[in-house]
């Protein structure tokens, strides 16, 4: 597995890609935004702060800021991405030497992508100690409160879950109960996080259980963990391997691209 040094690096870089990323954003905004008003001013000490961070005078933060609000919504997503992957870094720096036995990887398969959308599958799989994948996958049967109108036959012919199936599924208290035995304090990795986030906390809500389980992002954390060949072959084996676009398999086929990673780690 990767060292501290190595992950030490690549947290470097990621945090020089952010700040480069930011200057240059902000340059741009600069040259297309008007100065004329000088009698912008901070709101806040943030805004000086900020100003500051990036070599700018306040008023002309302040005017930096009024120009950039407009661009708001593309910025925060782009902004919501890059931290993600930060904050999943972070996760990894926490651990002196990361062990594959804090994670696991979860998968929902669901009723559609709508918003209203409730899960209707759960697969989590992890490596034990014995270098084998194990998985944990359950059908879930509809809460009553879960709403039909959020059912799509067009999401129904990738999973190849029918509705009727669902009805003789375990109830959701014995899905999260099964779930939170299985999982047993890890941390999941999701290569969908904000999906998975809300489709376990429908879960757990459901079933009236308060547990919180920490979700990261499945490629920031890899990116982080492992060395560049060693991402070759684990990569190289998430292609060979087919997604079914069932949870249970899905989240194994991660477990599998991890373990030829580790494997390869394990030589050098």
């Amino acid at each position: 597995m990767a060292n501290c040094a190595r992950s030490d690096r690549k947290l470097v870089a990621t945090f020089t890609a952010l700040i480069g990323f930011s200057r240059s954003y902000f340059a741009y905004i600069l040259r297309t935004t008007s100065l004329a008003d000088n009698s912008i001013r901070p709101t806040n000490l943030f805004e000086a702060s900020y100003a500051s961070c990036f070599c700018l005078e306040v008023p002309v933060y302040a005017a930096l800021r009024q120009s950039i609000q407009k661009q708001l919504p593309v910025l925060m997503r782009i902004l919501s991405f890059m931290l993600g992957g930060l904050q999943a870094a972070e996760t990894f720096m926490n651990t002196t030497v990361l062990s594959f036995q804090r994670f696991a990887f979860l998968d929902f398969e669901a009723s559609s992508l709508d918003r209203n959308s409730w899960p209707i599958e759960v697969g989590l799989s992890w490596i034990d100690d014995r270098r084998k994948i194990q998985t944990f996958e359950s059908l879930i049967r509809p809460a009553p409160h879960w709403s039909e109108d959020a059912w799509s036959e067009a999401s129904a012919l990738v999973h190849n879950i029918p509705r009727s199936e669902l009805e003789t599924a375990p109830h959701v208290e014995v899905v999260a109960a099964g779930l939170l035995k299985a999982l047993g304090g890890r941390i999941a990795l999701s290569d969908a996080p904000p999906f998975e986030r809300r489709w376990l906390d429908q879960l757990l809500g459901a079933a009236g259980v308060t547990s919180h389980v920490q979700i990261e992002d499945f490629e920031a954390i890899t990116l982080s963990a492992f060395s560049p060949r060693a991402l070759d072959f684990l990569y190289e084996r998430l292609e060979r391997v087919v997604a079914p676009h069932r949870a249970g398999p899905d989240s194994a086929r991660f477990a599998k691209g991890w373990l030829a990673g580790m494997r390869v780690e394990e030589e050098t």
